[in-house]
């Protein structure tokens, strides 16, 4: 388990990188439905790939730095590493809900103003 530990923390990293626009989307969107918010979400994610290095930054550069580090790394410097991870992560959510506060929601959305009344 300690051999694939380091490997685990990476695809934790990777997923989150890949699913980011997906809770934003589910709460500005108010679509709870899991497969078509998770479809919509990640169309999002591809159409913005182009944009993304500020995302990854954030995501993926804890999960880098914490890599790196040796095993004997000390307790304190772990800790401060998760809480800046969790900054970095609320702050890549924000970004994503002001993306996708600007895109109007898609015509036939449960959301779109023709079917609203």
């Amino acid at each position: 388990m300690n051999a694939r530990s380091p490997y685990f923390s990476l695809v934790v990293g990777l997923l989150t990188f890949i699913f980011i626009y997906w809770l934003p989307f589910v709460f500005v969107r108010r679509e709870f439905h899991l497969l078509p918010s998770l479809k919509a979400a990640l169309q999002i994610a591809r159409d913005r790939l182009s944009d993304s290095a500020f995302l990854a930054l954030l995501v993926l550069a804890p999960v880098l730095v914490s890599g790196l580090l040796p095993p004997d790394t000390p307790l304190l410097v772990d800790m401060l590493i998760s809480v800046v991870s969790g900054i970095m992560g609320w702050i890549a959510y924000i970004y994503c809900i002001e993306v996708l506060q600007e895109q109007p929601p898609q015509v036939g959305s449960a959301n779109s103003p023709d079917l609203q009344h």
